[in-house]
């Protein structure tokens, strides 16, 4: 089938699949720029064609990319629905026509397809390079070395994959090298190597975590150095973003390094991330955070395109010194089998009797 074939199927599965309204809110809570016109901008006078209308709207470009997020989605908020998921997958086919054969650039294939797919979004990815931010935490990508093969490249797209990796299996060998991008590369990169900083704050530990902390804090001396240009297009990714992001990073490793200076002691911290990042996904843990804590995990700080590890700590970062116990009841709440979970929850409540 063609492009356009594949355009007509969805729009005619999501008709079939969605309420007029479920679909709008499916929109409307998953896409944060205007990616997708729809209602008042959508035209036609009928579900069927405004719906059209939108999916033909985001292949505007030709970036199918958009059209393939869109399938995803609706498929995996259908999961009875063979005939979704099949779609998405030939869709997802037509995506990547100029992905490379299997085995010709020495990568899996479908690292390769999640790389081409992601260079064709640049420099604004769609969902934060979230596909491929998973795909490279479900491979063993330290055996392929993807920080080594592409660390000095002169293209963005194999730096940001390099970043990327780094952020699914920090190491000390090149924490130099990931806090400098902050400073030198596009924004989005250089947001996303601050994010990558973030993770590394969580899993490194003793003397290289006080390595980290330097290349941190000299890159923070650095950003304050910079002007930002402001622009429209840049804004999320720009210099507020990557000092904020970044002082996130260092909160957390002054919470695991300063004893005695915060609530939860530095092991007590590092066994509840640990476990949320363990027990929840995304759409769990902002359950967790409706249910518990009555609001949503994004307006706590988190982006739900993010990985559990940037999620969970942003979350409690969020909640620390105002929130902490009424975090950590409503993840025992939700898993109450956790015995992380129920020896931190013993330990306030005992702490509070005393």
């Amino acid at each position: 089938m063609t492009i356009n074939q594949l355009i007509v199927r969805l729009a005619e599965l999501i008709c079939d699949a969605f309420e007029e309204e479920q679909f709008s809110m499916l929109l409307f809570e998953n896409v944060e720029e205007k990616e997708f016109d729809y209602l008042s901008d959508a035209k036609g006078d009928t579900y069927k064609a405004r719906v059209f209308f939108t999916v033909r709207w985001a292949n505007r470009t030709g970036q199918v990319n958009k059209v393939l997020w869109l399938a995803q989605k609706v498929a995996g908020l259908r999961a009875g629905r063979a005939d979704l998921h099949e779609l998405a997958a030939q869709i997802g086919a037509a995506a990547a026509p100029a992905a490379a054969a299997p085995g010709a650039n020495g990568l899996p294939n479908e690292l390769s397809v999640g790389i081409t797919l992601l260079e064709q979004q640049l420099p604004k990815p769609l969902d934060h390079a979230r596909d491929l931010r998973d795909l490279l935490r479900k491979k063993d990508c330290r055996a392929i070395d993807l920080p080594g093969r592409f660390h000095l490249s002169d293209r963005d797209i194999e730096r940001l994959v390099t970043v990327l990796a780094l952020e699914a299996a920090p190491t000390i060998r090149y924490i130099r090298w990931l806090a400098e991008r902050l400073v030198v590369e596009p924004p989005f990169i250089a947001f996303m190597a601050a994010k990558a900083m973030t993770t590394a704050m969580l899993r490194l530990g003793g003397d290289e975590l006080q390595r980290a902390i330097s290349a941190a804090r000299n890159a923070e001396d650095l950003l304050d150095g910079l002007v930002d240009a402001d622009d429209a297009t840049t804004t999320s990714f720009g210099l507020a973003a990557r000092k904020e992001q970044l002082a996130s990073a260092l909160m957390l490793a002054e919470m695991r390094t300063k004893q005695g200076k915060f609530l939860l002691p530095a092991s007590d911290l590092e066994a509840f991330l640990n476990e949320l990042i363990t027990l929840f996904n995304r759409d769990t843990f902002d359950l967790m955070c409706r249910n518990g804590l009555q609001t949503a995990s994004k307006f706590l700080g988190a982006h739900p395109h993010d990985p559990m590890e940037l999620i969970a700590i942003q979350v409690f970062l969020t909640c620390r010194g105002k929130w902490e116990r009424e975090l950590i009841q409503a993840a025992q709440q939700a898993q109450p089998a956790s015995p992380v979970f129920q020896n931190l929850r013993q330990k306030f409540a005992a702490a509070a009797a005393g």
